[in-house]
């Protein structure tokens, strides 16, 4: 492996399935790259499952390009399993110091409210309308 090639643009080169996978297998064995711009290429969910599973075994690699807007083709569940282990790997948490609960989407990868109606917009309380909902995002 090069030690020198850290970051490399590969947006915009109509890269597919094929390749993301490809890429992957190296992401894998490789503890020097750090970003790869994947960006506007028709990645699919095969892409996001592979790209994935490299990221749990690489404490490394810190960038996609835009993996929360971009990369709708990959899958929510990819998407967001992926932006998680981007960001441990930003923060430098290692691989061992991980949580493997974290390692499967839950509550813990979404901001979450609990929205109640019992109150008007001044804080007094008031009758019910509608039953408290959770609100995800």
């Amino acid at each position: 492996a090069s030690v020198s090639l850290t970051e490399v643009d590969l947006s915009s080169n109509d890269l597919g399935d094929a390749f993301g996978q490809a890429f992957a297998k190296v992401l894998g064995a490789n503890d020097v790259l750090w970003k790869v711009d994947l960006s506007r290429n028709p990645l699919g969910e095969a892409t996001g499952d592979a790209l994935l599973s490299a990221l749990r075994n690489n404490d490394t690699f810190a960038s996609f390009g835009d993996v929360r807007d971009g990369f709708h083709s990959l899958g929510l569940r990819n998407r967001m399993l992926i932006e998680h282990c981007l960001d441990a790997n930003r923060r430098g948490v290692r691989l061992a110091e991980r949580d493997a609960s974290a390692a499967e989407l839950g509550l813990q990868h979404f901001q979450w409210e609990i929205l109640d109606d019992m109150h008007d917009g001044l804080g007094v309380a008031g009758p019910r309308l509608y039953e408290p909902m959770l609100l995800l995002y």
